[in-house]
């Protein structure tokens, strides 16, 4: 049963409601009502199989709109997804927002084999903090070159590209998981939507097809996504009693909406919930 006014009761009410954008055509038009909304203590998205998604040699690319409002119950290192990669054991491609006093805050993101920290990078004159309690638009691209490359690495924040710096790398443990929302015992405390991931390196004027002009999400399909997860508006996606999604519902399955091939659907822990606030 929805739970009325929660979303906005955990502070995530001041986002837009819903938004409808056109296709990347502009004829069909696009509606985004909902994003998934976790609580930065052990909530989470896990994925119903583990495809690799980050690849040392071939391009990829992954673009999200976010929410965040603290760092989470560690404080530091709030995690935003990690996607499965093919860079060792217990390897991962993952993106945090990190408060890290020692010149690391910002987004920082990477793929390392956690003994070489081979390819670890963190964005350099963008603040955590600065994205707390807004809605920003993120995608890092890598052109499948060389890992340990920097130049090989992009990212862009609401539409516009940003200096990357060498991040301070992961640890020594980790999982091969695709999961959204947290990874290891670093929780994500926000809101999410709109996550896709691409098999290519995306260009500038994409990134900027799907900032839309910080006008809210676009309809993806055309870019062809291996993975798309709409966090409440997708074909399928239910609360955690198989009904439509309604604002502060529990979070059920997040079905992937990519145009092709095997669906990896998602399925909400701890205590997810849908909100309507939306980019």
């Amino acid at each position: 049963m929805p739970i009325a006014g929660i979303a906005q009761g955990l502070g995530i009410g001041g986002g837009s409601a819903a938004t409808i954008s056109g296709s990347p055509g502009g004829n069909v038009p696009f509606l985004n009502t909902f994003s998934v909304l976790l609580d930065g203590t052990d909530d989470g998205l896990t994925m119903s199989s583990t495809p690799v998604y980050a690849t040392q040699s071939a391009a990829f690319s992954v673009s999200w709109w976010m929410r965040p409002v603290s760092y989470g119950s560690n404080g530091t290192y709030a995690n935003v997804f990690a996607l499965k990669s093919d860079f060792g054991t217990h390897a991962n491609f993952a993106v945090h927002l990190n408060n890290n006093t020692s010149g690391y805050a910002g987004i920082s993101f990477g793929l390392t084999d956690f003994s070489t920290n081979t390819a670890y990078w963190h964005t350099t004159g963008v603040t955590g903090n600065t994205l707390l309690n807004t809605w920003s638009h993120v995608v890092i691209t890598y052109n499948g070159d060389a890992l340990g490359t920097i130049g090989n690495w992009k990212i862009y924040i609401n539409g516009a590209s940003k200096t990357i710096g060498v991040g301070g790398g992961w640890g020594t443990s980790g999982a091969d998981e695709n999961v959204i929302g947290r990874y290891r015992t670093y929780y994500y405390d926000g809101a999410i939507d709109e996550l896709a991931v691409f098999a290519s390196e995306l260009s500038a004027s994409n990134v900027s097809t799907f900032y839309n002009g910080g006008n809210g999400a676009t309809d993806l399909t055309d870019f062809n996504p291996s993975a798309w997860w709409r966090m409440g508006d997708g074909t399928g996606d239910t609360d955690n009693s198989g009904g439509a999604p309604e604002n502060g519902d529990a979070t059920g399955t997040v079905v992937d909406q990519r145009p092709l091939g095997d669906k990896n659907n998602a399925t909400g822990t701890g205590g997810t919930l849908y909100s309507t606030s939306t980019p």
